[in-house]
């Protein structure tokens, strides 16, 4: 007979059983379900976005921004791309 999460002395989530709640689900963009990639290559991937002759080693507002909201930094409530382009050309 399976044992319930009360039976098992294991604290109930509304996940399930804390085991389950440890478990990353299958559809989860986990490290161990996609490739790592590091900083310095993102930044030339998306340095080289829309621009075939780059070098990779100088980025674009419309590319850091393309970069900001993939990685779902930019959600345009309290990050907008206009707070990029303030800050963006302060670095410039």
């Amino acid at each position: 007979m399976a044992e319930t999460a009360a039976q098992s002395g294991e604290p109930k989530t509304s996940a399930g059983t804390a085991e389950e709640a440890k478990a990353p689900a299958a559809d989860s963009q986990t490290p161990a379900a996609s490739p790592r990639i590091n900083l310095r290559e993102q930044f030339k991937a998306f340095s080289k976005f829309g621009d075939t002759k780059s070098d990779g080693k100088h980025i674009t507002l419309s590319q850091s921004d393309k970069w900001m909201k993939q990685a779902k930094v930019i959600d345009g409530k309290s990050i907008s791309t206009t707070d990029t382009a303030i800050h963006f050309k302060k670095f410039k």
